[in-house]
């Protein structure tokens, strides 16, 4: 009777540890279920490539603008010191 009560517990803890191992990658897979997630909402709220292009050009006038007048200043200083 001792045997088969031996192996009936060494079952139970067998099916504990597959039960435990079961869960354990149910939780892998809804923290990269998460992950994937987190990325595509990051990813949505990046602009996209026409929206960045726009963005860069619009960025690049102003750095000239800026960069012209500058130089003009720079000029118009001279200018008087002469």
């Amino acid at each position: 009777m001792g045997v088969g009560k031996d192996i009936m517990e060494k079952e139970m803890e067998m099916d504990r540890e597959m039960e435990m191992d079961r869960e354990m990658e149910m939780d892998r897979e809804m923290e990269m279920d998460r992950e994937l997630k987190r990325e595509n909402e990051i990813q949505d709220k990046m602009p996209d490539d026409d929206a960045l292009e726009a963005l860069l050009n619009e960025q690049l006038k102003k750095q000239v603008r800026s960069d012209y007048r500058r130089s003009l200043g720079n000029e118009a200083c001279r200018r008087y010191k002469e």
